[in-house]
């Protein structure tokens, strides 16, 4: 088989098996994005490093058995911001108040927790997926890859990866929404939890859509919570 044919599990296979070849085709084949992908979360300077140090990162868990499975590029990219943001907090930790500015002098630095909490909220929620549901949210949604492409990449059809995509936004509406009600301690909440998706879908049985209407109709933080995530699996504004 010609590496370039490959699919990106078919080269994690080979890398797993000592193929070496394989992981520098999925270092050609991944690396653009993710020197992109870098610059826009880390300084211009610091992207081509973070890189290298995500591949090696990734080759190492390969060759040790764990790692990605299907979602290369999504673990690769999950890894570059893993990297980074463990730098920031290495070098927060190191940066003491004694070499600061004086306190009365400092700016504060102002943020909207809303957009924060949605941001972090919708990184969680794609990280609690199975590995194949990401890659396929990551390619359609993120990239907007051709199906062809995706089911190339994925080694599936198109109608298998039409299938794949809607049970995987499902799965995201549902994490998210997890991560907004916090894990709904009430046993009803935690029912219509289950059935918002299909709810917002407008795909339940009659009995089920009432029921979940019903408990929106007299439950404020899961009819907020519904509202709030009408589009999150579309746009995955956090991953951008």
């Amino acid at each position: 088989m010609q590496l370039d044919d490959a699919t990106d599990p078919e080269l994690i296979m080979m890398v797993r098996v000592g193929q070496v070849a394989a992981y520098e085709e999925l270092f050609l084949r991944h690396r653009e994005v993710a020197v992109r992908y870098a610059r826009r979360i880390a300084p211009a300077d610091r992207a081509e490093d973070l890189c290298a140090e995500a591949f090696a990162k990734v080759l190492d868990l390969l060759k040790r058995g764990k790692g990605p499975e299907v979602a290369f590029r999504a673990y690769l990219l999950t890894t570059v911001r893993t990297t980074h943001l463990n730098a920031v907090r290495a070098v927060r930790r190191e940066d003491l108040v004694a070499d600061h500015e004086p306190i009365n002098r400092m700016v504060p630095v102002i943020e909207d927790p809303d957009a924060r909490f949605d941001r972090q909220a919708a990184f969680r929620a794609l990280a609690k997926l199975p590995e194949r549901w990401q890659a396929a949210l990551w390619m359609t949604a993120v990239e907007d890859l051709p199906i062809e492409e995706v089911g190339r990449r994925l080694g599936i059809n198109a109608n298998a990866v039409s299938s794949l995509a809607v049970r995987a936004r499902a799965g995201l509406r549902r994490a998210y929404l997890a991560e907004h009600l916090r894990e709904p301690s009430e046993p009803e909440c935690r029912r219509v939890v289950e059935l918002l998706p299909g709810y917002l879908r407008r795909s339940l049985t009659a009995r089920r859509d009432e029921l979940a209407e019903a408990h929106l109709g007299r439950c404020r933080p899961c009819s907020t919570a519904a509202e709030e995530i009408t589009g999150v699996a579309v746009s995955l504004p956090a991953l951008h």
